[in-house]
């Protein structure tokens, strides 16, 4: 018995995804269902798994908690999503903005309490306890706190929809800004205590049910710039040309 992370009580606990499932599934390989993890680190050679990064951190009730916000998620995005197209982006409509948000939450504090190498850039400080809270409680707050910004890159969307890379942290304005990519879509998260000036740009999930869908290619592009320099530093780029 330990203490589960979200709750605090004592439980049996769960080996949980740090990162859902389902983002795994467009990178699996088709025969053997794997997929591979190609390090920027040139001590690190490529390595394969039949699972996405898992960890003991939840009881099964906040793990059946998590996972239904994720099954919406996976849904509307993949399978059943209305879409509305505008300069420069996508909407989707009729979103269910608690779920989605609480989904976001979730990947973010995950990656903060986790220990595994992968998620070692992302630390929330006393914002971790806050979300916790927050996902524990089911209150996902107002839009542009903890906002998460989607962006997809039409010049790189074959190799993004092959990747999820862990996440880096930067500085942006007064905010610590964690960028991910997950499911072909880059993640910004903006973690501070003020409100980010690019909420008023609408970029986030809103209690209208739209989530805003940003085409960008320029600060995304640098992104995977500055990964595939890593990769090429230290001599892991060809496996994830061949795979």
């Amino acid at each position: 018995m330990s203490e589960c992370k979200l709750c605090r009580e004592e439980a049996t606990l769960r080996n949980s995804h740090i990162i859902s499932e389902f983002y795994y599934k467009p990178i699996y390989d088709i025969d053997k269902k794997r997929f591979y993890a190609i390090s920027s680190d040139e001590e690190k050679s490529p390595d394969h798994h039949q699972k996405g990064l898992r960890e003991k951190l939840l009881c099964d009730e906040c793990e059946i908690k998590l996972s239904k916000w994720e099954r919406y998620f996976a849904n509307l995005l993949f399978k059943k999503a209305k879409v509305r197209q505008e300069k420069g982006r996508f909407v989707v409509v009729n979103a269910d903005y608690k779920k989605i948000k609480l989904h976001q939450l979730s990947i973010i504090w995950r990656s903060s309490i986790s220990s595994l190498d992968a998620f070692k850039n992302v630390a929330l400080g006393p914002h971790e306890e806050r979300i916790r809270k927050m996902i524990r409680d089911e209150e996902p707050g107002r839009y542009d706190q903890y906002g998460c910004a989607l962006f997809v890159n039409m010049e790189h969307k074959k190799i993004m929809q092959k990747l999820i890379i862990a996440p880096e942290m930067k500085k942006y304005n007064s905010h610590r800004l964690y960028n991910f990519i997950l499911g072909g879509i880059f993640w910004s998260y903006f973690i501070s205590s003020h409100t980010p000036e690019i909420a008023r740009y609408n970029v986030f999930v809103n209690k209208d049910g739209e989530l805003p869908v940003t085409i960008e290619n320029k600060f995304t592009s640098e992104f995977l710039y500055r990964y595939y320099s890593d990769l090429k530093k230290s001599g892991n780029i060809d496996s994830l040309i061949q795979n």
